[in-house]
């Protein structure tokens, strides 16, 4: 075995350093993302949406067990990637995305050749949205894969089955992609999900579903509070 020389020491240490650089500016332009639709959430809805912390890593893949032993509060914040308010009528998931420009090549959704990168975030909300019908309740599960694309925009990818609750006139002015993917989950499959998505401008999509999608239990006591601190 050679002589390991100071350059080589050094060279080592660049490459260490160039991978905690990437990883760090990954994680950062997660929160950046996050952060961008939350605010976009709290604008148009006057209601007090949150990061998650440490978001995708507490029900993750080795984690979802925990479930049976968690309040359904816990289980709410612990849900994609944004907190929603527990006094929402609806159980809303928000994955959300943010990546440079030439991550995704859009023209691809309108052949069978999907991007990878589609369809391994789609598989991670479906994968929430699958634990989240293990919570037995009534609420209607509303999951929204949120994605912005540096210089390009950002947008909401949704299934066809939330059409059901937000009916399907909302794309009668809005400009949108519609492809297919499969379902890999049967639990979804069950429940009536279908592989067909939409993925349409955010803020525009937000403004017009806003009426259905931030419905509120007005007797729920978190929001008798919020009501009374805000008033």
């Amino acid at each position: 075995m050679g002589k390991i020389t100071v350059e080589d020491q050094l060279e080592d240490f660049q490459k260490l350093s160039i991978q905690k650089k990437k990883k760090i500016n990954s994680k950062s332009k997660g929160k950046t993302g996050e952060a961008y639709f939350v605010n976009i959430l709290k604008d148009i809805s006057s209601y007090p949406f949150f990061r998650t912390p440490n978001s995708g890593s507490f029900l993750g893949q080795e984690n979802r067990r925990r479930v049976s032993q968690m309040t359904m509060g816990q289980i709410d914040v612990s849900l994609g990637d944004i907190i929603c308010p527990s006094f929402l009528k609806n159980r809303l998931i928000f994955e959300s995305k943010n990546y440079a420009e030439d991550t995704i090549s859009f023209h691809n959704l309108m052949t069978k050749d999907i991007p990878k990168k589609i369809i391994e975030w789609q598989e991670q909300i479906e994968y929430d949205t699958e634990t989240a019908y293990m919570i037995k309740d009534n609420k209607k599960i509303i999951p929204i894969l949120c994605i912005k694309i540096t210089r390009v925009g950002s947008f909401a990818v949704f299934n066809l089955k939330l059409m059901e609750t937000f009916g399907t006139d909302i794309l009668d002015n809005l400009n949108y992609v519609c492809f297919k993917k499969p379902i890999t989950s049967q639990k979804l499959i069950d429940e009536g999900f279908l592989d067909r998505y939409y993925m349409i401008d955010f803020n525009e999509f937000i403004n017009v579903v806003k009426n259905k999608l931030f419905e509120v239990n007005e007797e729920h006591p978190d929001f008798i509070e919020f009501f009374n601190r805000k008033n």
